[in-house]
């Protein structure tokens, strides 16, 4: 056998691996399993509060609220009549009384609000009466029951909120408090409330459907434990099929199987001793890894599989494709580490962590294809048959298509620009808007039970304002009362409002009841003395559970309203919330106000979400830039590698825009995610391009074919395989993985296409009319591993 391989470190390197295999092989094995161990330690988050990253005023406003009142987190139900024309008939009033008393029964509930428990106010000669709108419904007559109807479908703190204008929905709201011992709390309540809904649909001739903060965060951990346990097999099977077609041999497939798992086993060990929890987003960074584990190991088996080709012995062609591959393959994952860790600049934590594990799940995966991979690979029973690249399919079509661009490079560069500037105008007319409920997609029942009360009953998107008096008692002040009715009224005429559930009604009805239920005394009590009466009568008439710490503080010197908005989008919402402060700060004599609430929080954070992106994106791209100047060791090769770099976002962002018009939280961190993958692609074809020219002395069209032939096959079928397990994610219920899944494959296609096209014409309108200077030196000294058979 003659060697004429240059001694390297890297050649050393692999020497020593494979000397050292089977030691290599089960210090491996060894070191993964017990990093795997940590995957036990792994907990899940839904609360939906963990999207919130850093403290803003919202989240401030938020945090206030909840210390002062009662908390939001709550669970709605809608009922709806399947044989009625409206609820107001004995047997739904009688199924609304149940299920209210039942609801109280539920685990951590603390407060249960709904039309049979609303505390109507009557007036008579003994003093005021207050007491639940339904009562024994066993005895409901037609009297008593349009008496309700009457009630209910002229009370304000009824209408869109408990029940619809139109009489034929109700709602039932009941207020959660969970201790926060286990995140199991809020599948308990969740769970405990479907059972209820079976119960009363089995014995009632109604249908219920539920909503709600807590079913929002039930539903994300659902929605990513379903991610988990569905598209991580799927990803398995197309991952084993396109294998199998790249290699035909069962031992190449074993053998990444092998690196694909243990990096996924070892990265989520990690993830379990380093505390990080599993959420929605975060659930997708297993098949992410599986799939980026692929990449690593098919350069260095096809690097293999080239050398044996060319008569080289299995071992020293191991040898030779890790000597030629590790350099690419180093900077490749440096990069796509660098990609998903500036998903950090994001506002949502739960993508720092997809950014986190996947970048974790890469480094792993490049550990184990320069170490376990070319041992494993030199003692399976691996055989390739020698003969010439030229004589395969894939030779003869990577050089017609190298005669192709040779021919067209001028139309190729040309046709090229028209698609990227085309592509680039679309991009201003993107959209970008998040609705907390179209995370999932229709077929979810979250979603489509969310959207039906929406546009039947109540809205989901709501804005909640403490309002300050600035003094004990001081919510009873008639011209702090005045200025807060003032300000509902302002609410009340935007046309996007359902609803402003505010203090001020409630006073109202109390004035009205205390004169005998004259209508012409629905108005605001005169006096602090008669406003701190009433409220102190009517607190005292209220049964366990339905008192006012929800609106008014314990002091009663701040109050809390809340406006429920249609069915609008984030940026309508933050304006809206907006409206509300500018007309409190020019039209009342107190405190500034804050609109907050969770949905208030997550409209400032689509916006945070992608200023912090642009960041990131800017900054993980001038390090890749970077990482390309070093490994091509040339600034010029380093800017044309930009054009591989750049364009595929773009491309993917004007296509999505042409088909979609709109985008979410996923678009903010596409580009970042996705810079680091396609680079992949760039790094492998231009590092042998500038390699056959610099120390094979290739023409720029000799380069080309090198490079085509060297690592195409290689790059279709790494990009095919990045491609199908963004496609398995875009099946994802969750649409912010679902949305990534769809960008990120289209923006692997274009980098695929531009790589193959665009890149090599650019190469040879640059080098093109510089003649080839063959270095007879280089040429001599040029690794050569064949042996004599």
């Amino acid at each position: 056998m003659t060697n004429k391989i240059k001694k390297s470190t890297l050649y050393e390197y692999t020497c020593k691996i494979v000397k050292y295999r089977f030691i290599v092989i089960a210090l491996t094995i060894l070191v993964c399993f017990l990093i795997g161990q940590g995957q036990s330690k792994i907990g899940v988050n839904t609360d939906y509060k963990y999207f919130f990253g850093e403290t803003t005023p919202q989240i401030t406003a938020m945090e206030e609220l909840e210390a002062t009142y009662s908390k939001n987190d709550n669970v709605f139900f809608a009922i709806t009549p399947t044989t009625e024309k409206d609820i107001f008939s004995k047997e739904v009033l009688t199924a609304l009384n149940e299920m209210t008393n039942k609801a109280w029964q539920l685990p951590f509930v603390t407060r249960v609000d709904s039309l049979a428990n609303f505390q109507h106010i009557e007036a008579n000669e003994e003093g005021l009466i207050v007491e639940d709108l339904i009562r024994h419904p066993e005895q409901l007559n037609q009297v008593k029951i349009n008496k309700i109807k009457q009630v209910a479908l002229t009370e304000p703190l009824l209408i869109n909120r408990i029940i619809s204008p139109n009489g034929q929905n109700a709602g039932m709201n009941i207020i959660i408090q969970l201790p926060g011992e286990s995140p199991m709390e809020t599948f308990q309540i969740v769970g405990a409330a479907r059972e209820l809904i079976k119960d009363i649909e089995a014995r009632y001739p109604v249908e219920i459907r539920l909503t709600g903060v807590t079913v929002l965060n039930a539903t994300f951990g659902e929605v990513g434990a379903s991610d988990l346990q569905n598209l991580t097999p799927i990803m398995h099977g197309l991952m084993i099929l396109l294998l199998l077609v790249l290699f035909r041999s069962m031992w190449m497939l074993l053998a990444t199987l092998a690196i694909v798992q243990l990096s996924k086993m070892s990265a989520m060990g990690m993830v379990g001793f380093l505390g990080i929890p599993i959420t929605a987003p975060s659930s997708i960074a297993a098949t992410i890894i599986m799939t980026l584990a692929v990449a690593d190991s098919v350069h260095i088996i096809m690097g293999m599989v080239s050398e044996m080709r060319n008569g080289v012995e299995r071992k020293f062609a191991v040898i030779e494709s890790v000597k030629k591959h590790f350099v690419a393959i180093l900077v490749t994952s440096l990069t796509t580490v660098v990609g998903f860790l500036s998903l950090n600049f994001s506002d949502a934590p739960p993508y720092h962590d997809l950014g986190n594990i996947t970048a974790i799940g890469v480094i792993f995966a490049f550990i184990l294809s320069v170490t376990i991979l070319p041992a494993l690979l030199t003692l399976l029973p691996i055989k390739v048959k020698a003969r010439s690249t030229e004589q395969t399919i894939t030779g003869k079509f990577f050089n017609t298509l190298n005669e192709f661009v040779v021919r067209r490079r001028g139309s190729i560069i040309i046709t090229s620009i028209l698609l990227i500037s085309v592509c680039s105008s679309y991009i201003p007319k993107l959209i970008l808007d998040d609705k907390f409920v179209e995370y999932f997609s229709e077929e979810i029942n979250f979603r489509t039970e969310s959207n039906y009360i929406s546009d039947n009953l109540t809205g989901l998107y709501t804005i909640e304002f403490n309002i300050k008096s600035n003094m004990p008692n001081g919510v009873a002040n008639p011209n702090f009362m005045k200025q807060v009715e003032k300000f509902a009224s302002f609410y009340r005429e935007q046309g996007n409002v359902y609803n402003v559930n505010v203090y001020t009604d409630i006073m109202k009805r109390l004035n009205r009841s205390l004169h005998s239920d004259d209508q012409n005394e629905y108005k605001l009590p005169d006096t602090a003395t008669e406003a701190a009466q009433y409220l102190l009568l009517y607190e005292m008439s209220l049964p366990y559970g339905l008192d006012l710490t929800n609106q008014i503080s314990m002091d009663k010197s701040e109050t809390k309203l809340i406006v429920t908005m249609r069915d609008v989008s984030t940026v309508e919402l933050r304006k809206a919330a907006e409206l509300g402060e500018n007309w409190w700060r020019n039209n009342a004599s107190y405190d500034p106000i804050i609109g907050s609430g969770a949905t208030v929080v997550f409209s400032h954070m689509s916006k945070a979400n992608i200023e912090g992106m642009i960041t990131g994106t800017a900054l993980s791209f001038l390090l890749v830039t970077i990482f390309m100047f070093i490994s091509l060791r040339s600034i010029k090769y380093g800017l044309i590698s930009m054009i591989a770099n750049i364009f595929p976002a773009i491309i993917a962002f004007g296509i999505w825009t042409i088909l979609y018009q709109e985008a979410g939280m996923a678009i903010s961190i596409v580009a970042s995610a996705t810079l680091g993958i396609i680079v992949d692609d760039c790094v492998h074809f231009l590092s042998k391009y500038v390699s056959a020219k610099r120390d094979l002395g290739y023409s720029a069209e000799k380069a080309l074919s090198y490079a085509y032939n060297s690592v195409g096959v290689a790059l279709v079928f790494t990009s095919v395989t990045l491609m199908t397990g963004f496609i398995v994610l875009a099946t994802s219920p969750f649409l912010i993985n679902s949305t990534l899944g769809i960008l990120s494959a289209i923006t692997v296609f274009a980098a695929l296409t531009i790589d193959f096209l665009l890149l090599p014409a650019v190469l040879l309108l640059v080098d093109g009319s510089k003649k080839a200077q063959l270095d007879t030196k280089s040429l001599s000294s040029a690794p050569s591993m064949k042996t004599a058979n």
